[in-house]
């Protein structure tokens, strides 16, 4: 009976030994001087990680003689190994806030109006919200690509403070 049990095990130990190998293929055979041979390039790969980072907030800022200011620090990051581009940007009021035409004068128009306008990396956003994103380049694995942006606001009677008055939705992909 222990016989029977260490030939069974012996038989099992083989059997799985035999799943593990690896498969081997028929050589590819010579027989004549200078002639060729081809072997293919087997590939096992997992996908690339995607990891990028874009800025939490966008902020601006209006002194009281309607200067704007606006953050020149911000990136989008690629955290990945390889390059990556802005697929799309979205830019909507948040509120009563509505995007209106960069060549709009608030000048001439009412106070207290919850009016701004916008640009990304220098082109204006039309008031579809739908920004260009040609204007921004591929952003290479390990890279970073600096974020500009302007904006516009409605003349307000009143200080306003960290108030969100638009959302804008950046859609990262890779750059094949």
């Amino acid at each position: 009976m222990k016989k029977k049990k260490k030939i069974a095990s012996a038989l099992l130990a083989l059997a799985m030994i035999m799943a593990l190998s690896v498969s081997a293929f028929a050589d590819n055979e010579i027989t004549s001087p200078l002639s060729s041979a081809t072997a293919p390039v087997l590939l096992t790969t997992e996908g690339t990680a995607f990891s990028a980072t874009v800025p939490t907030a966008l902020p601006v800022s209006v002194s009281s003689n309607g200067t704007v200011l606006c953050a020149s620090d911000l990136t989008i990051q690629n955290h990945s190994c390889a390059q990556i581009k802005v697929s799309s940007v979205s830019v909507s009021g948040y509120g009563a806030w509505e995007l209106k035409e960069f060549s709009t004068d608030f000048s001439r128009e009412k106070t207290d109006l919850s009016h701004f306008a916008f640009k990304l990396q220098g082109a204006e956003v039309p008031t579809s919200g739908t920004a260009d994103v040609s204007v921004f380049s591929p952003i290479d694995g390990g890279g970073q690509c600096a974020l500009a942006y302007d904006a516009k606001i409605a003349n307000q009677s009143a200080a306003l403070s960290t108030v969100h008055i638009a959302d804008v939705v950046f859609v990262l992909g890779w750059n094949t």
